[in-house]
Order: structure tokens, then C-alpha cells, then sequence
């Protein structure tokens, strides 16, 4: 490979190509091929969950995800399901699915404030945890989302930290309340 470059390719671990709520967002071809150009060989494809309510199906929604990426990717695909304190007796199930390659869990509020995610306050990570000790499933990818920023780090985190506090926009539209959202 004379005057050439060889290097590993770069993984994404949070792309979200396919859409539960509205297939005129979805853009597979497009986003997989620019992924490609910029060298990243293989995305993981997390959930969307704008239309997430009780009787939302994971299930379901992974094979709805599977059809709109089928014949449309430039990229290697790793599909993570949504496991939550609401579903996680179905773990089982959506491992089975062939084309899953691992899980999408929160371990604080998300900016969609109705899903469901882990919480101290409940206890139900331990429960979970336990679940899977029980079930003694192995080898299991989990991408896990558990920023719960305070106030301070929101703040320090900020594009507008360099200006003066009666200037922030952010601390005027409601980014105060840590409680609403997670990071």
C-alpha cells in the first residue's frame, strides 16, 4: 500500500437512523454514506422514542427499524433496543432478535420526559441488575446514558459560560431545572 494510509475505521455509538415517529425524517442512504466518507465504518443505531406511551412495543419498533435500513446502508449496522424499567422482563426476547447488537439505557430523566429510565430513587436498577444475574445472560453490550448534571455543571457546560449571568439566554429557558432533564 505504497503512498496510501491504513487505519482502523471509527464507530459511532450514537446515530439514530431510523425514526419511530416519522419515516419523512429518516435519511438512511444519506447519513450512512457521509458516515463512510468521514471514516467511520460502523454506527450503532439508537432508539427514537417521540411517540414513547404505554402501549409503546419495542419489539415492534426494532422490526419497523429493521425494514427502513434494510438495502439502504453504506455502513455496518448495530441496532441497540431500549430496555427500561417498564420492559426489562423482555430482555430475553429483544436479544433473540437477530440484527440486535446490544441496549440503550438511561440512568436519568432524558428530554423526552415520559421514557422511562433507571432510578435511584426507585431502586429499580438493582432490580434490573439482579434480573440479569438471574438470567446469567453473557456478553451483553450496553450503551448507558447516566449524565444528571447540577446546576454548577450546567452552568460550567454552557456555549455561553464566557458571558455575564444577565446575559444568558440558557439560564432563561428553564436549564435551571435539572430535574426535567438529564444533561
Amino acid at each position: 500500500y505504497t503512498n496510501s494510509y491504513i487505519f482502523p475505521g471509527i464507530i459511532d455509538l450514537n446515530v439514530h437512523l431510523s425514526s419511530n415517529y416519522d419515516t419523512d425524517w429518516q435519511d438512511v442512504e444519506n447519513t450512512t454514506k457521509m458516515a463512510i466518507q468521514g471514516g467511520i465504518t460502523t454506527v450503532f443505531d439508537s432508539p427514537l422514542f417521540n411517540t414513547y406511551d404505554k402501549s409503546f412495543n419495542e419489539i415492534d419498533a426494532l422490526e419497523s427499524r429493521k425494514k427502513s435500513i434494510n438495502e439502504k446502508i453504506y455502513t455496518d449496522i448495530c441496532l441497540l433496543a431500549y430496555v427500561g424499567p417498564h420492559n426489562y422482563q423482555n430482555i430475553d426476547l429483544l436479544w433473540a432478535i437477530e440484527e440486535v447488537f446490544g441496549f440503550k439505557i438511561y440512568l436519568a430523566c432524558t428530554p423526552q420526559y415520559n421514557l422511562p429510565y433507571f432510578s435511584q430513587k426507585t431502586k429499580d436498577l438493582e432490580k434490573f441488575i439482579l434480573y440479569l444475574d438471574k438470567k446469567q445472560l453473557k456478553d451483553i453490550f450496553f450503551s448507558i446514558n447516566a449524565e444528571q448534571a447540577s446546576t454548577r455543571d450546567t452552568f460550567l457546560c454552557s456555549p455561553f459560560r464566557d458571558r455575564a449571568k444577565e446575559n444568558r439566554l440558557d439560564l432563561d429557558h428553564g436549564l435551571k431545572d435539572i430535574d426535567k432533564f438529564g444533561g
